[in-house]
């Protein structure tokens, strides 16, 4: 009678185990991810992601990453729903499967909703899918929503169209980047009209060319720009009056990175300042102004220097 009443250990332990393996399996049937990965951990299923070229990937993502991952990825997952990649998307969200119906299901029902719906996907204020992005995701899902299939088995998808969007530009930015010379840049442009200007409508980086003034470009003219030697990138000396003097300007003007001395008056003996230069890429030079060993050097540095054998 008293074993009736009161249970064993054994008993008990088992009892706690059936009801742990209960809950476990009770758990993993309420969750897809949780069920998949297990059946992938007893390999009683590959691993659940599309194929590289697939059709998924080549034009499926590209609707999800324009409009849906804002609010369905990794850091947010708005109704534990992510469509940030073919396996998660799979999975669903807290309204169920999303994928399953075809051109019922219910990411298509939420997507043709009106923008100013509560459920409408994407929410109100945001972009919305175009017609052609919306047959593309029609006709994948008609098709079962594969990850395997290719472009070949969708020969009526609408044609793959460029999206090409243009960085806003924060002209703010530039502004501040370019204050600290600004003043020094705005007199050499008045006095050298010419010869200085930015590489770029939206950059703060010089370029200094001598190509208009030639031979009255000499050490003089060059002695003026050590006023923006910090933004001085690069450096077209050809066929200008410059000599070894020069270099002692050239040599302040840390941020440079491309200089072309062809049919200057330089000497070997100067341009040993030039291995010094941090930033340094590119050199171009006449063949008689620099030695084989100075063209080791600065090639062993990460220069990459072009030897003119007769300039003209």
């Amino acid at each position: 009678m008293s074993n009736l009443m009161h249970p064993t250990v054994k008993q008990y332990f088992s009892a706690v185990l059936l009801c742990t393996l209960t809950v476990i399996v009770f758990l993993v049937q309420q969750n897809a991810e949780l069920k998949q990965l297990v059946k992938e951990t007893l390999g009683l299923s590959v691993r659940l992601q599309a194929a590289d070229d697939s059709f998924y990937n080549d034009r499926v993502q590209l609707v999800f990453e324009k409009y849906c991952i804002g609010c369905h990825d990794d850091n947010k997952a708005k109704g534990h729903l992510r469509l940030d990649s073919f396996r998660q998307t799979s999975f669903g969200g807290k309204s169920g499967d999303i994928l399953a119906g075809g051109e019922n299901s219910l990411l298509l029902q939420r997507m043709l909703l009106p923008a100013e719906n509560r459920l409408a996907m994407p929410p109100y204020g945001r972009d919305r899918q175009t017609a052609d992005e919306l047959e593309v995701l029609k006709q994948w899902l008609v098709q079962g929503a594969s990850g395997q299939l290719t472009a070949d088995s969708f020969p009526h998808a609408p044609a793959k169209v460029r999206d090409i969007r243009f960085t806003q530009i924060d002209w703010h930015a530039i502004e501040l980047a370019r204050a600290p010379l600004a003043p020094a840049v705005k007199v050499l442009q008045q006095k050298y009209p010419t010869c200085l200007h930015y590489a770029a409508r939206t950059s703060d980086e010089l370029i200094v060319s001598g190509l208009i003034l030639r031979e009255k470009f000499n050490d003089q003219v060059i002695a003026d720009f050590a006023a923006v030697a910090d933004g001085i990138t690069t450096l077209d000396l050809r066929h200008t009056a410059i000599s070894d003097s020069a270099m002692e300007v050239i040599a302040k003007m840390e941020n440079l990175a491309n200089v072309n001395l062809v049919g200057t008056a330089i000497t070997p003996a100067s341009l040993d300042k030039l291995a010094r230069l941090p930033l340094l890429e590119n050199l171009v030079i006449d063949k008689h102004l620099i030695t084989l060993e100075q063209v080791e050097l600065l090639t062993a540095g990460g220069v990459k220097v072009v030897v003119v054998e007769k300039s003209s």
